[in-house]
């Protein structure tokens, strides 16, 4: 989804050729072909196939599979995006081969170094040559969101889905945090809360978006509030991930 808007706006550059590579991180259909026919992306030129594992084997994977491409085509910068396994390894990669780096998303920080993708960021952001930001802060370049880009596009297709059964008015949480969602008992405490919250503030459903392994936790350990509604979001085409719901909704006034 961040790539996109980017590789949109570099093909009105003539002297730039493009290279786009798949990494294979997310494989989900839902997770990754989706976006491409949705966002009219080209398929891509290579598609590493890592698949899943712990962060070390999937880190390490990518760059083993991606030094060989990288050193067959010589790209004068690579670009990588967001916080994502996928975004260290390509950036450790050619950091060693001394090709230039740009960050798409970078300087963004939760200074919670419990969360992988913290690590993430501040490794790539250490060793990348370009830094370009959504934020308004940092002694780096401020270019907009892309996610953003990506949602504007999108837009006009999303409003002719209908809203599958979901209430008019309602509050969206979503949880799939390793912090939040591997303790069962971490868990139900978020859960029970958020029933709590619904029916003094909102006096609304919630909607609650998990991932495939929150929801074995789930079903395995305990039972739903009834005023919670449960919904797989990694099956759903149309919805980004925590951190792009926050800055989509504000875009569109959606409290």
């Amino acid at each position: 989804m961040k790539a996109a808007p980017v590789m949109r706006a570099l093909e009105t550059w003539p002297d730039a050729r493009q290279t786009l590579v798949h990494t294979g991180q997310h494989y989900d259909r839902n997770l990754s072909d989706i976006f491409f026919s949705q966002l009219n992306m080209p398929a891509p030129d290579v598609n590493l196939e890592v698949g899943s594992g712990s962060h070390a084997v999937q880190t390490a994977e990518v760059m083993k599979r991606l030094e060989p491409v990288v050193l067959e085509r010589k790209p004068d910068v690579v670009l990588v995006y967001g916080d994502v396994n996928s975004t260290v390894a390509a950036t450790l990669v050619c950091s060693k081969l001394r090709i230039r780096v740009g960050h798409v998303e970078a300087g963004l920080r939760s200074f919670d170094r419990t969360m992988p993708e913290e690590i993430n960021r501040i490794v790539t952001d250490q060793l990348a040559d370009l830094l370009v930001t959504p934020a308004e802060d940092g002694d780096i370049n401020r270019v907009g969101n892309v996610m953003i880009d990506s949602l504007i596009q999108l837009l006009p297709a999303v409003k002719r889905f209908s809203k599958n059964g979901l209430p008019q008015r309602y509050a969206l949480v979503t949880l799939h945090r390793p912090s939040n969602v591997d303790d069962s008992a971490n868990l139900k405490n978020i859960l029970q809360s958020e029933a709590e919250s619904f029916a003094s503030w909102w006096c609304a459903p919630g909607v609650n978006g998990y991932g495939d392994r929150t929801l074995t936790l789930l079903f395995s350990s305990f039972c739903f509030a009834p005023n919670v509604f449960v919904h797989n979001l990694q099956h759903d085409s149309h919805v980004p991930d925590a951190a792009g719901f926050q800055t989509q909704s504000a875009v569109c006034l959606a409290p």
